[in-house]
Formats: structure tokens, sequence, C-alpha cells
């Protein structure tokens, strides 16, 4: 009986040995085996991981990312001197502390003002100096100038770098004369008796030129209506509505007549005080002068008191 237990325990032994082998859960062999399969595949993985980074690494180098600008900034004004009448104001920009952007060797850029209102205007570039990064613009002629100028310039192959300015406006703006617009030998500031000369600028309707050129024998150009006056005469102040989207009319007269000095805030609410810019401008005001009974002249915003023979205006800022 002892050794048919002693049989029966090594045959059951050797089910169990041969049946483990044939499934591979307990073999030697196989395990060095799956061993090595593991750590071939853990050897792939570790060389492929730098590959990856070294890509990545790569790609972003090939980014065209902004340069630095440092403290540089953009810096706009409108000169003093600028045309009576055309259709573009004139302004100035510099781009200031650029000691980072000197060697830049193209420079392009977009400009943009920005009216009280909000409404974006594109510039025209006249000029462009790179040495000292000046540039010289145009604008769409409205009665006051934009406050603020917005820039998108391009260094090289930078992406855009974006400036903003606010823009400074000269206490008087100096309007050159375009004589097609003044009547017969005007401005010319002739004195009467004890008055000071005629330093404020007065703008008439179709009657009043003719009459001009029937008194003094000087031809006019047809769209003259210009002249200089005595300043404590009592006129209409001519007034610009300040936001010309509200539907209200650009073009009314002050409801009475004052002196030069009084005309200035003369003007109804949501008015001021101000004079044709723009050939449109010039024959609106034209024809609304022409359409009103018993007005012959009206005060403009154009004055040469401050220096006799150089016509100014004003802004209000």
């Amino acid at each position: 009986m002892r050794l048919v237990f002693l049989q029966l325990t090594l045959w059951i032994g050797s089910i169990v040995l041969s049946s483990c082998q044939n499934d591979g859960g307990f073999s030697s062999s196989d395990t060095k085996s799956k061993h090595q399969e593991l750590k071939e595949q853990t050897d792939d993985t570790e060389q492929t991981e730098p590959e990856i980074e070294q890509l990545s690494r790569d790609t972003v180098s090939t980014i065209s990312e902004p340069i630095s600008v440092g403290g540089a900034f953009l810096s706009c004004s409108l000169p003093a001197e600028q045309e009576q009448v055309g259709s573009s104001w004139q302004l100035g920009c510099q781009l200031n502390e650029t000691d980072e952007l000197k060697d830049s060797e193209s420079v392009s850029a977009d400009f943009t003002w920005v009216d009280a209102e909000g409404t974006r205007h594109p510039m025209v570039i006249e000029s462009f100096e790179q040495d000292t990064f000046q540039w010289a613009l145009l604008a769409d002629r409205i009665w006051r100038p934009a406050m603020v100028i917005e820039a998108s310039i391009v260094f090289d192959d930078s992406s855009p770098i974006e400036f903003k300015a606010d823009i400074s406006l000269p206490e008087r703006v100096n309007l050159e004369l375009n004589l097609d617009f003044w009547l017969g030998g005007e401005p010319n500031n002739l004195t009467f008796g004890a008055q000071t000369g005629e330093n404020c600028g007065e703008m008439g309707n179709s009657a009043y030129r003719l009459d001009h050129i029937e008194r003094t024998s000087l031809a006019s150009d047809q769209r003259a209506r210009l002249n200089d006056a005595v300043c404590n005469l009592n006129k209409n102040a001519l007034c610009r509505h300040s936001k010309s989207s509200t539907g209200e009319l650009a073009w009314v007269l002050g409801d009475t007549q004052v002196s030069f000095e009084q005309a200035l805030t003369a003007c109804p609410q949501g008015y001021e005080f101000s004079m044709p810019l723009t050939e449109n401008e010039w024959l609106a005001v034209s024809n609304l002068l022409d359409g009103v009974d018993g007005v012959y002249s009206v005060w403009i915003a154009l004055d040469d008191r401050e220096s006799e023979g150089i016509f100014t205006t004003s802004f209000k800022h």
C-alpha cells in the first residue's frame, strides 16, 4: 500500500509539472523569454523619447516670434502748417527708443486713426525715413482731428507689433491761404478810422460775392466766398455738428448776431464754431448760405488776430 501511494504521488506531480510547462505559466525558459521581450520594449521606449524631444525643439525654433522692442513707443503730432482746403490732414509719427530695431533690414507698417466716435480711418503713408523711424502720413480731413493713432509695424520677418499713440494737437493750426476761396484782393486788412484792422474771417453768400466784385472791380473765382472783416461787427456764427453720424444737420447758423469773440460760444448744443475744410463741405455751406434770407455773411472759425497775415483755427481738445 505504501508503494502504491508513492507511485500515485509521483504520477500526480508529473501531471502538474507537464501542465505548467505547456501553458507557459511556470516554465523557466518561457519566463526568460518574456523578460527579454519586456526589456526590449523598454529599450525601444527609451530610444524614442529623445527623438520626440528633439523634434519638439526643432518645431519651436522655426516659429516666427515677435522681436523684442524694449521701450520703443510711438508719438504722433499734427503739424501747425496745414492747407486751408484739402482732402487730408498731414500728420507725422515717429518710433522712439529704437536701439534694438536699428539693424532691421525692412520695415512695413499700417496706420489707422480712431475718431471721437470710435470710427477707424485708414491713413496713407506719404514717406518713411528708416534711419529715424519717421513717417509722414495723410488722414481723411475731418473738422476735429482724431485723438488716437494705431500702428501695426513689421520688422523684417517678425509678427506685427502693435503701437498706439495719443495725437498731439497744436493750440492753433495755421491754414495756408488758398486764394481760390477768397474774394478778389482779400484778405487785405483794411483799417477803418479807429478800427485796428480786419482780423476775423467771414464767408458770404453768392449775392455777397457779386456785390464785392461790383464794388471793387476785382474778379473772383466762382468758389470765392471769404473775406477778412473787423472783428467787432455782429454776424451769425457758422456751426458744425460735433458728431456727423447722429442724423442731425451737419451745418447750421447761430441764432443771434454776435461779435467774432462771442461767436466762439454762440453755437447750439451739440454744435461748435467751425469752417468748411474740404471741397464738399465748401459746397454744403455755400448752399446753406444761399438758402437763408437776410444773411449775407457769417463768421467762420478763422482769424489772424495773433499774427497778421497768418490765418489760424483751433480745435476743442
